[in-house]
């Protein structure tokens, strides 16, 4: 009787031992999908630790990117960056950062401080 009851409590212990690894790999999963440098894969709602940290950085922008095509063959490209105004002035938008992982733009500040809900904040836009 007594071997039963400790073979019980291996297997107690070995069901504990794969649960704690399985919240191991959930987590390290977690954050290698989430990666500072493309904002396409932030979370919606971002702490106060982890804004400060991607506020310290700035928006980053990917220089010499092949930009992907989409179905109709059109792309992103760095002039997307800019705006020409009526009066022929043109006006960086540092506003503006590109997401490698969703081929799409957003809007910096909406994401970091989730300001809105429009698509540019949380889905990013592609319509190019």
């Amino acid at each position: 009787m007594h071997t039963k009851l400790k073979k019980r409590n291996t297997t107690q212990h070995n069901h504990l031992k794969h649960a704690d690894t399985k919240q191991e790999i959930t987590t390290v999963e977690t954050v290698l999908a989430w990666d500072i440098d493309d904002i396409g894969t932030w979370l919606q709602s971002l702490n106060n630790e982890f804004r400060a940290l991607i506020l310290e950085r700035g928006p980053g922008r990917i220089k010499g990117l092949e930009y992907p095509k989409d179905v109709r063959g059109r792309k992103f490209t760095e002039n997307n960056y800019y705006k020409r105004l009526s009066n022929s002035e043109i006006v960086n938008r540092r506003w503006l950062v590109y997401s490698k992982c969703k081929d799409a733009v957003f809007c910096f500040p909406c994401k970091i401080f989730n300001s809105c809900n429009f698509k540019i904040a949380t889905m990013g836009i592609n319509d190019w």
